[in-house]
């Protein structure tokens, strides 16, 4: 198994897949990179793999899917300081817990935002707006949403179902 690769500073366009995947690797750095104009995802992180990874500071755009994917049994991963924007599917897909979404601007994708099927991820200081369904959708799972701008949709712009904790107050809608 895979430990400790560094992805930067490439572009990743173009491909018949995804931009960055990462399989069976842990504790990775994907920082600077462009990825867009992919046919799957850009950066996936695929079951099990990603473990303690750090993605930060990439431009994504334009992929025939989804901005970031967060494969299950994916967890503790930091995704911070990203521009998603323009995706055909989903800016994120987050289908594994504790994992912490930090100062991230996710807009104008045509599917949700943000997708979470799983519990324990937490979410502060993101930019999330303009998504063609919902900016937040959160299937079941609990989280924690702290000081997120959900731009101009109001409250519907973000599905909880089950029980969510975050402070209203402190995020922005609209």
């Amino acid at each position: 198994k895979a430990k400790d690769c560094v992805i930067a500073s490439n572009r990743c366009a173009l491909y018949t897949n995804c931009g960055v995947e990462v399989n069976n690797s842990t504790s990775n750095l994907i920082i600077n990179n462009e990825v867009s104009s992919n046919s799957v995802a850009g950066i996936h992180l695929h079951s099990g793999s990603g473990f303690n990874s750090i993605i930060s500071n990439n431009i994504h755009g334009t992929n025939q899917g989804v901005g970031i994917r967060i494969g299950p049994l994916t967890t503790y991963n930091w995704i911070l300081t990203n521009v998603i924007t323009g995706h055909t599917g989903n800016g994120v897909e987050i289908l594994s817990g504790t994992n912490t979404f930090i100062r991230n601007v996710v807009a104008n994708n045509g599917g949700s935002g943000i997708t979470n099927v799983m519990s324990g991820c937490y979410y502060s200081g993101n930019i999330i707006s303009n998504n063609a369904k919902w900016n937040i959708y959160s299937e079941s799972a609990v989280g924690v949403f702290a000081s997120n701008d959900y731009g101009r949709r109001d409250w519907t712009g973000k599905r909880l179902g089950g029980v969510a904790a975050y402070d209203p107050w402190a995020n922005r809608f609209g």
